[in-house]
């Protein structure tokens, strides 16, 4: 990408294909060249996943619980290095509704950066975007998407920890001064 190619992930993530800008990579989800060149947060979310960021089999598309009993912990399952990533998509669970609300938090991040949209599509142009800062909550109003990637920055293994949780309109939502309204 950074030398103007297209790059499609396979729908997994797991991995994909690469070619020339004018040509036509086979698609199964978003390609690098559907992000437009200022939105550089959403570029990795293109690339491919290092096998080692979650437990094998499982996807990195991540259904917010919403009770404020459970929360999804996302973290590595070993070493992801030098520029490798991991992408994570955090959507609310069927049936949820105007009112509901995901929230994630970066609780740890060393030796690498987590980068996320918020949005209603991947394309969507109003996305919310940035670096996410360590202890800030993030919120997603219903029917909105994170898209979340972890880039590894060091040839030591990147340690990250985020908790995603949420709430249906009817659950009383817990004060948190540390809050960054992003929907």
């Amino acid at each position: 990408m950074n030398k103007g190619h297209n790059f499609c992930p396979t729908a997994n993530h797991a991995g994909g294909s690469c070619c020339e800008a004018n040509k036509t990579c086979t698609r199964s989800t978003v390609c690098s060249s559907d992000i437009e060149q200022a939105n550089s947060t959403l570029k990795f979310w293109a690339c491919s996943n290092s096998p080692r960021c979650r437990k094998a089999g499982t996807s990195h598309i991540v259904t917010a619980p919403l009770n404020s009993s459970s929360v999804v912990t996302l973290t590595p399952f070993g070493d992801v290095v030098d520029d490798n990533l991991c992408n994570y998509l955090i959507q609310f669970p069927p049936n949820s509704k105007v009112g509901d609300k995901v929230y994630f938090r970066v609780n740890v991040i060393t030796r690498g950066s987590v980068y996320y949209a918020i949005g209603n599509e991947y394309s969507d142009l109003m996305l919310a975007q940035g670096t996410a800062a360590k202890s800030v909550r993030y919120e997603l109003s219903y029917p909105n998407r994170a898209y979340i990637t972890v880039l590894a920055r060091d040839n030591l293994r990147v340690e990250f920890n985020i908790y995603v949780w949420g709430f249906t309109n009817s659950t009383v939502t817990p004060n948190n001064n540390n809050t960054n309204n992003s929907s």
